[in-house]
């Protein structure tokens, strides 16, 4: 707990359990992202928040707290996985995804089942 901040060990002692995004986010199989199991999403600088939180929701079924969680994960690390899942699956994932950045304006939101070569760094601000 010691490398927990202030504020989260003062909500542990309330009785509030306090957890990071890693405990979260479920765990990520290598094997499945290579055969293509997995929708990989990338953070850009255009798209807010909120509205990749609703491209989740409606694309993969995730209520909003699972999305939040994937959505700060993109945010941080540059990008997400999502899945796995089995390749009609993925196939008809990707078609609800296109359908739903569609409607939601979300014109530079990249996803692929093609695994990133390199993890790329999540946007800051200038």
């Amino acid at each position: 707990m010691a490398d927990r901040t202030w504020w989260q060990r003062a909500l542990t002692r309330l009785g509030v359990r306090v957890h990071r995004i890693e405990e979260l986010a479920p765990k990520f199989d290598k094997d499945a992202a290579a055969a293509g199991r997995y929708i990989f999403v990338h953070n850009d600088s255009v798209s807010t928040m909120n509205a990749v939180t609703e491209w989740l929701k409606r694309s993969f079924d995730l209520d909003a707290r699972d999305a939040a969680v994937v959505m700060i994960g993109i945010h941080l690390h540059g990008f997400g996985a999502i899945g796995p899942f089995e390749p009609r699956e993925a196939d008809r994932r990707m078609e609800l995804a296109r359908r739903a950045a569609a409607d939601l304006g979300l014109d530079e939101l990249v996803f692929s089942r093609e695994p990133p070569a390199r993890a790329p760094r999540a946007a800051t601000p200038g």
